[in-house]
């Protein structure tokens, strides 16, 4: 039996936070709050996740809730300042993994053009033997079909 490990990245090895970048933006939290709920931030970034382009998702977020439009734009340029620390324990655990030779993968829901600068923050991704990442094969968990590429190409 072929014995493997795969992890994702958000909440599990990278503590990733919209606040971390925009608490530095807007003036209070409420503030934030009501930005992530009436530009519905979370569909967007779903959609870039799945990957569609910042640019475009920008135009449509500009037209339904111009108010949030700015906001939303200069998240993928601001993108790392939303990412905090590696979760110390996971690493940990990576770290051990490698050592003893697993075969190590990553599936992670992730924009195309976001994820390099993930890449370029945490050391560990190197450690991977490979990453799919949902943006740039343009699906997402839990669609069964991502799992099954994931299956298939490892």
């Amino acid at each position: 039996m072929n014995r493997a490990v795969i992890f994702d990245f958000g909440g599990v090895l990278i503590d990733w936070n919209p606040w971390y970048l925009y608490r530095n933006i807007f003036s209070s939290r409420e503030e934030f709050d009501l930005f992530m709920v009436e530009s519905k931030f979370a569909y967007w970034n779903d959609r870039a996740d799945a990957g569609e382009k910042f640019s475009d998702l920008v135009a449509e977020v500009l037209d339904s809730t111009p108010q949030w439009g700015l906001y939303f734009q200069m998240f993928p340029d601001l993108f790392i300042e939303s990412l905090g620390n590696a979760v110390e324990g996971s690493i940990e655990i990576l770290t051990e993994l490698k050592q003893l030779k697993v075969p190590l993968f990553g599936l992670t829901n992730w924009s195309a053009e976001t994820f390099p600068q993930a890449r370029r923050k945490f050391d560990f991704l190197e450690l991977f033997d490979d990453i799919l990442v949902s943006g740039e094969q343009k699906m997402v968990k839990p669609e069964l079909r991502f799992f099954q590429l994931a299956l298939d190409r490892w």
